[in-house]
């Protein structure tokens, strides 16, 4: 006659947060803990029906693990020795990540009194001569970093708060013009050009005729103060006229080379003949 051996195992929850079915049974979390006599090297099966439970108030306990170190849900086992099994769950706490503009990471579920990290892009920049800045987290973080940590001890909600620039961009084909950047709206931005004046050519120069937006000019000063309201893009305007210095002095030149040429042909004339006088003959020395 076999001899019958059989093992004390004894199921349980840390803490009692599901109810669990043994071997197809369904026993409410009330029933826990469970003892059970079961024979030496019989298989059983074991599942946690809710691995999450979720409170409602932005915490939740996770199923982490069973006493034996198995992680698995629903497991089997094989009985060859009493046992105490626990499920063990860890408290968790949910973090509600929000802002208006770039894309938020962090967000999701954490431990109790672990330390989370959210974070945004420090700016957002749309291509369009406009860009937002982070400025702070706001709610239940207050940092001026856009990478921040913060320790869950119960459910946290945090913001962003942001501030918005615009661009003032400048294009010149000649000279150094300053000021472009970044503005905050309402803020008076300057832009200059130097020099105003450029030689083109012996005769020529480029002369600055003005700052011009969206085809129009808006003020004919090398130094133009505006207020921003918006994206701006402004181009230095210039004109081709003639160098009256050099002009001036080809001018006298060619006065002066006029008035030499006629000097020395009248000079000459003084030492022509008149007209009807023949001159004096030619004596011959000849005989």
């Amino acid at each position: 006659m076999r001899a019958y051996v059989a093992h004390r195992v004894t199921i349980d929850e840390s803490p009692r947060v599901s109810d669990v079915t043994v071997d197809q049974q369904l026993y409410s979390r009330a029933a826990l803990p469970l003892t059970v006599w079961w024979e030496n090297y019989t298989v059983h099966l074991v599942s946690l029906e809710l691995a999450d439970i979720i409170e409602g108030d932005g915490s939740r306990y996770a199923f982490s693990r069973w006493s034996d170190g198995v992680s698995t849900n629903p497991r089997n086992f094989t009985v060859t020795s009493p046992l105490n099994l626990v499920a063990v769950y860890k408290k968790q706490f949910y973090l509600d990540v929000r802002s208006t503009y770039g894309d938020p990471e962090g967000e999701g579920w954490y431990d109790a009194n672990e330390s989370a990290m959210c974070s945004v892009p420090s700016s957002v920049d749309y291509g369009n001569g406009t860009r937002r800045i982070f400025v702070s987290w706001t709610g239940d973080l207050m940092d001026s970093k856009s990478t921040a940590h913060i320790v869950m001890d119960s459910a946290k909600k945090v913001e962003t708060t942001w501030r918005t620039q615009f661009l003032v961009n400048m294009t010149s084909s000649y000279g150094e013009a300053s000021g472009g950047g970044w503005y905050a709206p309402g803020t008076s931005a300057t832009v200059s050009i130097t020099p105003v004046l450029l030689q083109k050519d012996f005769l020529t120069n480029y002369v600055f005729e003005g700052w011009v937006v969206a085809g129009t000019i808006v003020s004919t000063s090398a130094s133009y103060s505006f207020a921003v309201i918006g994206p701006t893009s402004l181009t230095a305007g210039w004109k081709t006229e003639l160098n009256l210095l050099t002009v001036g002095a080809v001018t006298g030149g060619v006065i002066l080379l006029i008035l030499a040429v006629a000097f020395f042909a009248l000079r000459r004339s003084r030492y022509s003949l008149k007209p009807g006088v023949s001159p004096s003959p030619t004596r011959d020395t000849s005989t």
